[in-house]
């Protein structure tokens, strides 16, 4: 791949070149290492549903069933990077609803530069961004995250007894009766110790 002269000191070496789409963070396909690879993977997204709709609309049958029930999403201020994307990607297609409160806006990839200064050394690190991704709506979720079709928060007193409201709403609106009291009880929520 060549790059224009003059952006050369802009790009990272690693993106001169496109080798094996394997990550190092996940030893798979799935996590870009660059905006080559996370334009392949979602290329390859589309590409896989673009067959399964052909095939589809030729009346062939899949090797299972596809799922037919209700896709809900939980997100809140804690989600962020690969689960915004997903959230926001069902509901820009509208095949579920996202419950909970807004996510993070942690979106871009980023790359840290380790340094140190002085004797002894100080370390620091340098977080540089290096990709953002605009959805299929034109829009960065960066700062500004995943705005929920539904804001379910839990209340302090929701907190302080240990119920989980968000859960109880997703199961409601799968169909199934789930008090916030035994939704806790599915994912006990462990606090952070002293």
């Amino acid at each position: 791949m060549s790059w224009p002269k003059a952006d050369l000191q802009k790009i990272p070496n690693r993106w001169g070149f496109v080798g094996s789409r394997q990550s190092p963070l996940t030893g798979g396909a799935r996590l870009a290492v660059t905006p080559v690879h996370g334009i392949l993977n979602y290329v390859f997204a589309l590409l896989e549903a673009e067959t399964r709709l052909a095939i589809s609309s030729l009346g062939a049958k899949s090797h299972h069933d596809p799922f037919t029930g209700k896709l809900i999403v939980l997100v809140d201020s804690g989600s962020s990077s690969g689960a915004e994307l997903f959230a926001r990607v069902v509901q820009i297609e509208k095949r579920g609803t996202v419950i909970g409160d807004r996510s993070s806006g942690l979106v871009m990839e980023s790359r840290i530069y380790p340094r140190s200064i002085g004797l002894p050394p100080v370390r620091y690190a340098d977080s540089v961004t290096e990709a953002d991704l605009i959805m299929a709506d034109g829009k960065s979720l960066e700062h500004i995250g995943v705005t929920p079709d539904e804001t379910v928060l839990p209340t302090p007193s929701d907190l302080a007894e240990g119920r989980d409201p968000i859960l109880a709403r997703a199961a409601e609106l799968a169909g199934v009766k789930l008090t916030p009291e035994d939704a806790s009880k599915l994912f006990p929520y462990e606090w952070l110790s002293d």
